[in-house]
């Protein structure tokens, strides 16, 4: 566990930002009494005997749904457990950031290279099921214990993705959750990238070694790729933001319920290379810090989409049964003041990724030829369309246009040209649209042309 020097600590698996508190004592208040006349009448009056315990943790949960707060949560201590095994970057599961909105479980990003990213979930995408257990309505923490588990087991979500009109299955087989967080390409015309999917413990260490490498190579330009990174923990978003933001000039304000504001400032000079960020709707919490401190503190350039939309703050109270409360202490304002939760950083040059780069996850149970319907064939058929093979229609029915177009990219692929789609059709057509995902990242192109013109004005 990291803390500084007001306790501060982050979360990989909320995207938050987390205060330790140390427990105060305080006198009860007279509302408590009738709390406690509800219990002593159900404890020895109800028709079987009560489990003290539940009652207790229902009469805790019931006060925080009233809150209407996601970010407020009970965690039991199994719960507590994993959530500070998240913190320390050492996990097994999905790999996906989620949050409760109006009762549904909803993705804040996939983690990069988690089973998560390459089922292709996405941002915003709502998680109606977890092994047929409905989710709806419940709570955070246990719609992550449905759909959390060990590696090599295998959760079958039904995801309900915006612009989507009906939801689609994916089974995912979980893994152990990549430890890195840092990753760099050089580019063209002397540029360099830096991609940051979360603010873990070695985040700071990894993000400085990537950018020293960068620039023994020459790199004269560089692109800070935050897109679908949730957050983590604080001090490591600091310290890597202060490499971009003069000495002296704020990061973020902390505002807390009495007024005050703690403001963290830039205590070291910034590197001399022109920089652009990209961010999109899942850059939450920390990489919402970072993006908004380098645009209104340093001036530098934001593309891609208008992030999540996470400025709380949250404070963690540890209890002796292993149990723990998480809730909102305080929100956190942008350089300039800006309260950004529930409206994000907005960019300066607002970039869509195509039309493809959102369809769900592709995934075949069975074989299917012509002549037959599903909904796993129009998903194929809007796949073989994406990617240039022209199967004439994508409502689901495969015909004989739709069988030559998948014998044709079957043959491509280097596999049977059979003309039905199956599971290993279904894994290739996977890995080609994301390739095409990749090789026409609009985003990326756009940061690239931003970025080139500023080196060019040097």
């Amino acid at each position: 566990m990291l803390f500084i020097s007001a306790m501060l600590l982050g979360s990989v698996l909320t995207g938050g930002i987390l205060y330790g508190l140390n427990l105060f004592v305080f006198q009860t208040p007279p509302e408590f009494k009738k709390l406690h006349d509800f219990y002593n009448v159900l404890d020895k009056n109800y028709v079987e005997p009560v489990d003290a315990e539940k009652l207790v943790d229902g009469a805790i949960n019931g006060m925080i749904k009233a809150l209407e707060d996601p970010y407020t949560t009970y965690m039991s201590p199994e719960e507590s457990e994993r959530f500070y095994e998240d913190i320390q970057n050492n996990f097994e599961g999905i790999g996906a950031e989620v949050r409760e909105v109006n009762g549904q479980t909803v993705i804040v990003s996939p983690i990069k290279n988690s089973p998560a990213e390459k089922a292709g979930l996405q941002a915003n995408d709502i998680i109606l099921k977890a092994n047929g257990v409905d989710l709806q309505g419940m709570p955070v923490q246990e719609s992550v214990k449905n759909i959390r588990g060990p590696k090599g087991t295998e959760v079958t979500l039904l995801i309900q993705r915006p612009g989507l009109e009906e939801p689609f299955e994916v089974t995912i087989v979980r893994d152990t959750i990549p430890l890195e967080s840092v990753f760099t390409k050089t580019l063209e015309d002397g540029m360099g990238l830096i991609q940051i999917t979360k603010f873990s413990e070695t985040t700071e260490e990894e993000f400085e070694d990537a950018l020293e490498e960068l620039r023994s190579q020459g790199v004269q330009g560089l692109i800070i790729d935050l897109r679908s990174n949730p957050g983590g923990l604080l001090n490591e978003v600091l310290a890597i933001t202060e490499t971009f933001v003069p000495k002296g000039e704020l990061v973020v304000q902390v505002r807390y319920r009495d007024g005050s504001v703690q403001e963290y400032r830039s205590q070291s000079d910034p590197i001399d290379i022109p920089v652009v960020v990209l961010i999109n709707q899942g850059s939450a919490s920390a990489s919402e810090i970072m993006a908004g401190a380098l645009k209104e503190s340093a001036g530098i350039p934001l593309v891609g989409m208008t992030t999540f939309g996470k400025g709380s703050v949250q404070t963690t109270v540890d209890y002796r049964d292993g149990s723990s409360l998480k809730y909102t202490v305080a929100e956190w304002l942008t350089p300039d003041g800006n309260q950004i939760n529930e409206k994000g950083v907005a960019p300066d040059f607002e970039v869509e990724l195509p039309e493809y780069a959102k369809l769900p996850y592709l995934y075949v149970e069975k074989t299917y030829s012509e002549g037959e319907v599903a909904s796993e064939i129009a998903t194929a058929q809007k796949y073989l369309d994406a990617l240039g093979y022209s199967p004439g229609r994508t409502d689901g029915m495969l015909d004989r246009k739709t069988r030559d177009a998948l014998a044709a990219f079957q043959t491509d692929a280097g596999i049977e040209a059979h003309g039905r789609l199956d599971d290993a059709t279904a894994v290739k057509l996977v890995e080609a649209l994301r390739n095409l995902v990749l090789e026409n990242d609009t985003q990326l192109a756009k940061a690239k042309e931003v970025l080139r013109g500023q080196m060019n004005a040097r």
